[in-house]
């Protein structure tokens, strides 16, 4: 018990404080239903928290694989399987609960996946909604050490067992770069799980609020901030307050100061990068495909000074050699200037309440789905 007690120690520490202080909850729809992951981690689950190895019985598909759950109920998968005699991998990240006697999981990220540059948030790997699937399995013994369930298989009346060993290393190449704690990396693949669990409106809120962080709060206040972009340069007026709100009125070369319109949206730092989001302007709500959830790199953050950068892999220097970096440097002020942005010089009129109401209330315009008929459809 001594070494489940210390892997457990671990995986809690990786987990991160703010996720521990402030559970956070998802809901993914599979098949009709709708399932709640996340929150706090129930005494049955501590057991499964750490590292393990797994195999299962269905002996044509000879899965294998490594997994790694964590407190925060999300987890990091290497799978191999034979699917028609060719050997095939996935390795990505998802959520996991243990819940009515029933082992659930659902994968949200993919390495294979290419990023759909057409989505709003940046983020890699993404399964679609559309796409995600929630597999549930009887849980016959789930001990310190062991793992066992069970599931329907492909052939009628097939019952496939599954069971994982506790491991104290991993041996998969994909995998052993978790066998060190790294905290910053546990940060990102957390961000990434939740980038990749926001589907509509409703969604984004709770990816932004919660505690600030000490480095969060050098940033409440008032800023007026300018980049170094040679095409596109610009400047504007921000003020960033602790429910991780924000308004920004941002004015380009082309822009006349008196037609600026405010901004409202969501802003926080996580893992070294400063996030950002914004969902209205003039009063009216972004269609969901001009949104844009994204992140810049914190260069330095000061009491009264703030820069970050990001880089532009579309514009090239030094010979195409490398992507063009482009900074942007924000200080503090006691008032803004432009005219937009002078009702919050002094007081702050805006609603926070009234704001979340309405995101939480918005809905993304979707497509209809096409569904391919079969060529022996009459």
């Amino acid at each position: 018990m001594k070494i489940l007690k210390g892997m457990l120690a671990g995986v809690l520490l990786l987990a991160g404080n703010g996720v521990a202080s402030a559970p956070w909850t998802v809901k993914i729809k599979s098949e009709d239903k709708v399932y709640t992951f996340g929150g706090p981690l129930l005494e049955k689950e501590k057991t499964l928290v750490g590292y393990w190895s797994g195999t299962n019985t269905d002996k044509a598909g000879q899965f294998k694989w490594e997994i790694l759950r964590r407190a925060n109920h999300t987890y990091t998968l290497d799978m191999t399987w034979i699917e028609e005699g060719e050997r095939q991998k996935f390795f990505g990240h998802g959520l996991w609960q243990v819940k009515g006697g029933k082992y659930r999981f659902a994968d949200l990220t993919d390495s294979e996946m290419e990023q759909d540059e057409a989505w709003p948030i940046d983020v890699k790997h993404r399964i679609s909604a559309e796409d995600l699937w929630v597999v549930e399995e009887d849980v016959k013994f789930a001990g310190p050490d062991k793992l066992v369930t069970i599931s329907e298989g492909e052939e009628e009346g097939e019952m496939v067992t599954h069971t994982e060993v506790r491991v104290k290393q991993f041996q998969r190449l994909f995998m052993r770069r978790f066998n060190q704690p790294n905290g910053k990396r546990e940060e990102l693949i957390l961000d990434q799980i939740r980038r990749a669990s926001i589907d509509d409106f409703a969604d984004v809120p709770g990816y932004f609020t919660g505690l600030l962080t000490d480095e969060e709060k050098e940033l409440v206040g008032r800023w007026k901030g300018s980049n170094n972009d040679p095409d596109d340069p610009g400047e504007w007026e921000m003020i960033r307050r602790p429910d991780h709100t924000c308004t920004i009125a941002f004015m380009s070369r082309e822009d006349d100061e008196r037609e600026l319109k405010v901004a409202h949206g969501f802003w926080k730092v996580r893992a070294g990068k400063f996030i950002f989001c914004d969902l209205t302007e003039g009063g009216k709500i972004l269609p969901w495909d001009e949104i844009y959830l994204g992140d810049e790199t914190v260069v330095q953050i000061a009491k009264d000074k703030i820069i970050t950068q990001w880089f532009d892999s579309e514009r090239r220097v030094l010979g195409g050699l490398f992507p063009m970096r482009v900074r942007n440097t924000e200080l503090s002020v006691n008032e803004f200037k432009f005219t937009a942005m002078k009702p919050y010089s002094k007081e702050d009129p805006f609603d926070a309440a009234a704001f979340f109401k309405r995101i939480q209330a918005a809905k993304r315009k979707r497509e209809p789905r096409v569904v391919e008929e079969s060529a022996t459809n009459p």
